[in-house]
């Protein structure tokens, strides 16, 4: 009988809850979702001794190694996901360098090193390499420093345009 009298209870708590949460809210879309929470809650709490199931034997035991391997697998795929993004991000600025260069030196091999540790500077652009093929283009490097400089906020020091 005492599992009945706390079974009341519990249900007239979450009555008690689901009532102060609907006179508390604003009228807004929230106030239908908490509803619904609070309704699906009321339902759970009716059933669970009906069904004769507890809360605990409804969560899945998993095994420790296996999560210990879910663990490994999920930051090898948050490592490779990572490069990915980095290599797409040079790529975009490689692109907008390229954009930057007068259109004779469009052919122009372009490398960008970026920051990837996780820190307060992470994705900014550490060096610029910029090669350019064939010395008759007539191609101003102290220029296109300055350009590459100015525009994409890397120091001129870590900008280096060779003419091959």
């Amino acid at each position: 009988m005492n599992w009945f009298r706390e079974w009341i209870l519990q249900i007239a708590g979450i009555i008690i809850i689901g009532a102060l949460c609907d006179m508390i809210l604003p009228q807004s879309e929230t106030r239908k979702y908490v509803k619904m929470v609070v309704g699906l809650v009321m339902v759970f709490a009716v059933i669970r001794p009906a069904a004769g199931v507890s809360f605990d034997e409804l969560t899945p035991q998993i095994p420790k190694n296996v999560r210990n391997q879910a663990v490994e697998l999920k930051e090898q795929l948050d490592n490779v996901e990572q490069e990915e993004i980095i290599g797409l991000y040079c790529k975009k600025i490689e692109e907008k360098i390229r954009a930057e260069l007068p259109p004779k030196l469009q052919d122009a091999k372009i490398e960008i090193w970026v920051e990837e540790e996780k820190n307060e500077y992470f994705g900014s652009i550490k060096s610029v390499s910029v090669e350019i093929k064939g010395a008759e283009t007539g191609a101003d490097t102290e220029k296109l420093k300055d350009v590459i400089s100015e525009k994409f906020g890397v120091e001129k020091n870590s900008v280096t345009v060779r003419i091959n």
